[in-house]
């Protein structure tokens, strides 16, 4: 008989997400080996499929605008959220 372990980790909430549309970009807060808070983004698409709701990293040309708005959202974000955690450390 074959035991499977799986690792359960913690999963963090983001920090805040962006959305117009079907396209929502997510900030993650991360901490390095050395303690040092930095962002990453995620990028998702939602789409029906005709039976169910499902998600892609797969943009198209029409979700270029979108994606323009979104990403220049999350860099003042960013910026701010930068300062923000230097000031309170």
């Amino acid at each position: 008989m074959r035991s499977d372990s799986k690792k359960t980790e913690k999963k963090n909430a983001p920090v805040e997400r962006f959305r117009i549309g079907s396209v929502t970009l997510t900030a993650w807060e991360n901490e390095s080996k050395e303690g040092n808070k930095f962002l990453n983004f995620t990028l998702e698409k939602r789409y029906f499929d005709g039976k169910e709701w499902k998600d892609t990293e797969s943009l198209g040309v029409q979700d270029l605008a979108v994606l323009q708005t979104l990403v220049g959202r999350a860099l003042e974000f960013s910026m701010t959220y930068s300062s923000a955690s230097e000031e309170s450390a």
